[in-house]
């Protein structure tokens, strides 16, 4: 009976002294950390994102055109006509600096963007190529398949 009793004095102990081990550990934690810097008026830097949107002269007269559809106009794909990028699913289009699927990809056109046809037409991988221009910002340009083009009227 004596070890017994023995046993749960220890157990008892070493549970004591782990507290007193873990409270000291976190006292320690608390008062050892560094001083807070003075606090100081907070100066915040705003740089905004990257953006394509033309900016307006503030003398401009801004006036809304219509969403351009795609029309009954027969599909005809040609120079100076202008395209919208349909059948995509959510995908896009893929827009290269040449025509081809080997060729550097430029960017990605999105379903209902609307594109000017500027050159073309050129076979590559069975495919159709148009050289297309966003009407709204001159430097979005590079080689599309016809295949995912629907005539519209002009915006």
């Amino acid at each position: 009976m004596k070890r017994l009793f023995f046993n749960k004095i220890t157990i008892a102990g070493a549970f004591a002294l782990a507290g007193i081990l873990i409270m000291a550990l976190f006292a320690w934690i608390w008062f050892a950390r560094p001083p807070s810097p003075p606090m100081s008026p907070a100066v915040v830097t705003l740089i905004p994102g990257p953006t394509s949107t033309p900016l307006i002269p503030p003398t401009a007269t801004v006036s809304l055109l219509p969403v351009p559809t795609a029309t009954a106009l027969p599909n005809t794909v040609a120079i100076s006509v202008y395209v919208m990028i349909t059948g995509t699913e959510g995908s896009g289009l893929r827009l290269r600096n040449a025509p081809g699927l080997q060729s550097e990809l430029l960017f990605l056109g999105n379903d209902s963007e609307v594109f000017k046809v500027k050159d073309g037409p050129v076979q590559a991988d069975d495919l159709t190529w148009w050289y297309l221009e966003a009407p709204y910002d001159v430097t979005r340009t590079g080689w599309a398949a016809s295949d995912y083009l629907t005539v519209v009227a002009s915006p």
